[in-house]
């Protein structure tokens, strides 16, 4: 089966970084309430990360820019009491409220997936994946002596590249369609290595050559970006993606993807099953993936020239 890298599942783990890298991150939840600069926690969630000093606080009717300014009550990662850098007022002793520290960034369409437990989330989901040019064929001749033994190939000379898992192998006699499922004491090189379908080969010269395709395409995905703050979330992304903040840190991320822009924030509140208007802005993200599938390739030992009369001569 071939397989194409990067994957979407990684684009999204990159787009994903990203978005933890410049939103709130933590991993903190907790029921509680504000009075004035006291943060008062009466219990943590399940699954909760400790409050940090320095956690922005988020939730219904926290005011934007709250942060653990202090320890200095009786709160220390858990329960307690801690100071908080606005004053203000959230929710009481008799009324507490579900906060959290970071926000939660999770791929949209998955079925049977809840709503995460903060008022403050961001969905992703692809919308297309148009071509931005042809292909780019690279190809690599992998050749050797080896033999093959029921399940097991046992490479006793490498004369150019390296093996890979999942390559196929060519010989003569080798069945059609033999693929190294796996390594054994070789990896790459010289050494065992299990190999499907068994078969019986003596040693002779094989080849595992293959061809590179990489097709560069524009992929849009759709971040939509819940909550009380969406709309400073919003605009934060969109700005920090177009910036070479965000290029530098793709490129970290992986060299096959790359930020090209971003559209302008558009506010479409959701209507949620309970007939409630939930704030929710949205924001188009266009990346360059550069998409590669390897396929096999064989290549010619030797080549032999004859020479071909002209006709009538």
């Amino acid at each position: 089966m071939f397989t194409v890298s990067p994957s979407e599942s990684e684009v999204f783990a990159a787009l994903r970084s990203f978005l933890l890298a410049v939103l709130p991150a933590g991993g903190a939840q907790f029921n509680g309430s504000i009075a004035g600069n006291v943060l008062s926690v009466t219990s943590m969630l399940d699954g909760s990360a400790p409050i940090a000093l320095g956690d922005t606080i988020l939730g219904q009717d926290v005011a934007y820019g709250t942060y653990v300014s202090a320890f200095d009550g009786t709160g220390s990662g858990g329960a307690g009491t801690y100071t908080v850098s606005i004053a203000q007022t959230a929710g009481d002793a008799a009324d507490t409220r579900v906060f959290t520290t970071g926000v939660e960034v999770i791929q949209a369409q998955d079925n049977r997936v809840p709503e995460p437990v903060g008022s403050d989330y961001v969905t992703m989901t692809p919308l297309r994946r148009p071509r931005l040019g042809t292909n780019v064929d690279t190809s690599a001749d992998v050749t050797f002596t080896a033999s093959i033994d029921g399940n097991t190939m046992t490479v006793t000379e490498m004369k150019a590249g390296e093996l890979a898992q999942g390559s196929r192998v060519f010989g003569t006699g080798v069945a059609a369609g033999t693929l190294v499922q796996a390594f054994g004491s070789g990896t790459g090189g010289i050494g065992a290595y299990l190999v499907s379908p068994a078969q019986q080969v003596a040693s002779e010269a094989m080849a595992a050559g293959t061809k590179e395709t990489m097709e560069s395409v524009q992929l849009a995905i759709q971040v939509d970006v819940y909550g009380p703050n969406s709309g400073n979330f919003a605009q934060i992304m969109s700005t920090l993606f177009r910036d070479e903040y965000g290029v530098s840190l793709f490129a970290a991320l992986s060299p096959a993807i790359s930020p090209l822009y971003a559209d302008a924030p558009r506010q479409l509140a959701l209507s949620d099953g309970e007939q409630q208007y939930e704030n929710r802005w949205l924001v188009d993200v266009e990346l360059q993936v550069d998409e590669t599938v390897i396929v096999p390739q064989q290549f010619a030992d030797t080549l032999k020239v004859n020479v071909v009369s002209a006709a009538g001569s």
